[in-house]
């Protein structure tokens, strides 16, 4: 089995029509029904229906590691993912882009269902 885009993330399939709150880092950035997603290129697209009744659609980079179990899937943008312990890659990333304005950069994006039914 290939390690590709679409086999890596095929764990988003149980979180498809559940409540769901996308945390990066401890802050909540998006929440509702998670209705769809869409790999392309580099980005994860979420089709996300809102407590307003409106269907918004969220857009995040391809992730360095994903993690998962039943109630939630973990995206890491960390350095340490980056760079698989790679002492000098680290140093080098960090001394580069230490001071970066991404709001992903060294994150994790954790996205829970919150309707355990």
């Amino acid at each position: 089995m290939s390690d590709t885009p679409y086999n890596t993330l095929e764990c988003l399939k149980k979180l498809l029509q559940k409540e769901v709150v996308f945390l990066l880092g401890q802050k909540s950035v998006r929440k509702g029904r998670l209705l769809l997603y869409n790999i392309h290129d580099y980005h994860v697209k979420f089709m996300i229906h809102t407590n307003k009744n409106i269907n918004k659609t969220y857009e995040v980079p391809y992730p360095y590691n994903v993690t998962h179990s039943d109630n939630h899937v973990s995206f890491s943008y960390t350095i340490k993912d980056f760079c698989r312990d790679n002492a000098n890659k680290h140093d080098v990333v960090m001394c580069k882009y230490g001071s970066s304005i991404n709001k992903f950069f060294d994150k994790r994006l954790t996205i829970s269902v919150i309707d355990l039914q």
